[in-house]
C-alpha cells in the first residue's frame, strides 16, 4: 500500500534540483542489492530520509535536468515522522514549480494538501493495526519492510511492539537501522545453468547477515527473483585485498562463535567484528 504524489507544471519544464526537495535536513541514495548507496542517484530516482528518525523514507522520481513533473512515492504503514517529511518535500516543490498537485486523480491546492495530514496520519494508524492484527490471527505472513537503508522482517514481535503505537513503530526502525553495521546484501550470480546467491563479509566490521538461505533471490540485472540453489560467502581479510575465499553458508554460519552472534531481526543475525587473526583460525588463511 502506498501514497503516490504528483506535481505538474501546465506548460513548458523546469530544472528542480535535488537540493530543493531534500531542503536542509534530508539524505538521499539509490538502493543496490537491497541496500542503499547514500549520496548516489539511481538515473532519474532516489530513496530520500531523515537521518535523524530514519523510518521507510520515500522515492521521488523526476528529470534533474528539467521536468514537467515529479512524482513521490511513500510506502505504507510509515512512521509520523516519514509523513511529516513527505509532506516538506511536496510544499517545497510545490512552491518552486508553481505546478498542480495531484493525489489519486485528484487536484489539491498547497493548503488542502497541508491540511490533509491528520487525516493520513489517520490512515496511516489503521494500516498499521490491521497488518498487525493480520498476523496475530495467522492470515498474513511476516513481511519484508522496505525501509530507508534496508528492508527490515516485520512479524510477531514487531506486531507487539507495533499495535496501536506508530511512534513505536518509528523509534523501531530508527533503532534497526542506526545499528553500527553493515548490512550484508545478498547476489545472484549465474553459475552454468544454475544460480549461485552470495553474501559478502569482511574482517574487522560489524555485519547484518541471513540467517538461513532463502529459495529465491533478486537478480539485480533484470529485477527478476530467481532460484538460487548454492548458498556461499565471499570472505575477504582486510588489509589484503587479495585474500579472498569463497566459503559454503552454513560452514561460515556455524564457524562464527556464538558471542559474536545476536538476533536482529526475524530473518537476520547481526555479527560482531572478526580480526583478520580471528578469521583465519576459524576457516584457515
Amino acid at each position: 500500500m502506498s501514497v503516490d504524489i504528483t506535481i505538474e507544471r501546465s506548460f513548458g519544464e523546469k530544472a528542480v534540483p535535488l537540493s530543493v526537495i531534500l531542503g536542509d535536513e534530508l539524505r538521499y541514495g539509490r538502493y543496490m542489492y537491497d541496500r542503499l548507496e547514500e549520496g548516489k542517484l539511481e538515473e532519474n530516482n532516489c530513496t530520500i530520509y531523515d537521518p535523524q528518525h530514519i523510518g521507510r523514507g520515500f522515492g521521488a522520481f523526476w528529470n534533474t535536468e528539467g521536468t514537467k513533473s515529479v512524482h513521490f512515492r511513500m510506502f505504507l504503514p510509515a512512521s509520523r515522522e516519514d509523513i511529516q517529511t513527505l509532506f516538506s518535500a511536496v510544499s517545497r516543490v510545490m512552491e518552486h514549480m508553481h505546478g498542480r498537485l495531484i493525489i489519486d486523480g485528484r487536484r489539491y491546492t498547497l493548503k488542502e494538501f497541508i491540511n490533509s495530514m491528520p487525516e493520513l496520519l489517520t490512515y496511516n494508524e489503521s494500516v498499521l493495526d490491521y497488518a498487525c492484527e493480520e498476523i496475530f490471527n495467522g492470515k498474513c505472513e511476516p513481511f519484508l519492510m522496505f525501509s530507508a537503508k534496508w528492508p527490515l522482517f516485520f512479524g510477531p514481535e514487531e506486531a507487539k511492539l507495533c499495535h496501536h503505537d506508530v511512534d513505536a513503530l518509528g523509534r523501531w526502525l530508527h533503532e534497526r537501522q542506526s545499528v553500527p553495521a553493515k548490512y550484508s546484501a545478498v547476489r545472484a550470480i549465474e553459475y552454468g545453468e544454475e544460480y549461485l546467491a552470495v553474501c559478502e563479509f569482511s574482517s574487522d566490521q560489524a555485519y547484518i547477515f541471513p540467517k538461513d538461505p532463502t529459495l529465491f533471490v533478486t537478480d539485480e540485472r533484470t529485477s527478476k527473483q530467481v532460484n538460487c540453489t548454492i548458498w556461499s560467502v565471499l570472505l575477504e581479510l582486510k588489509g589484503d585485498r587479495k585474500n579472498f575465499r569463497m566459503l559454503d553458508f552454513d560452514r561460515f554460519l556455524q564457524g562464527i562463535p556464538k558471542d559474536h552472534m545476536t538476533d536482529y531481526d526475524l530473518k537476520h543475525c547481526m555479527i560482531t567484528p572478526l580480526s583478520v587473526n580471528e578469521l583465519t583460525n576459524l576457516f584457515g588463511s
